[in-house]
């Protein structure tokens, strides 16, 4: 990783609970892939309640404090870990994070496999919510059919 930076701006969650009293921005190292991963430079990052439910220690997954939260995102690969072809770096990407470092951060980490190469005519902020957030709408948007919340024609 001899191009990127040794250390990057992220937000930390430094305790459990809820963002606003939890969170803080700190200078902190460039995190390295691992096997099977990719170092993204993230260029926009999705936002969703799964987050709250991190700071706050509810979510399905748990990883150790302090973590970076930020569960999606939409950026350019960087650097791979070992057992991924470094092909990779320079492909623009839409993916889920590897925790615990995520997407509110100048770099995130993430699985090789759900990193999802991006079309080029997608614009990055919309590309980095179409992983999670997306689904849990269509999730929503399914079940509620029928039900009076959502109309036919959506």
């Amino acid at each position: 990783m001899s191009s990127i930076a040794t250390s990057m701006q992220a937000w930390q969650v430094t305790e459990l609970g809820e963002p606003t009293d939890v969170m803080r921005q700190v200078e902190i190292a460039v995190p390295e892939p691992g096997p099977g991963q990719v170092l993204i430079e993230v260029w926009s990052s999705g936002l969703n309640f799964g987050d709250v439910l991190l700071t706050r220690g509810h979510y399905q997954e748990r990883p150790p404090i302090p973590f970076t939260p930020g569960l999606e995102m939409c950026g350019l690969v960087v650097a791979v870990g070992p057992g991924i072809s470094p092909h990779a770096v320079g492909e623009r990407v839409i993916g889920t994070v590897a925790l615990p470092h995520g997407a509110l951060a100048r770099y995130a980490v993430a699985q090789a496999a759900d990193a999802k190469v991006k079309c080029s005519g997608v614009n990055s902020c919309k590309g980095s919510s179409e992983c999670k957030t997306a689904k849990t709408s269509c999730k929503g948007q399914n079940s509620c059919k029928g039900q009076g919340w959502v109309s036919k024609a959506s």
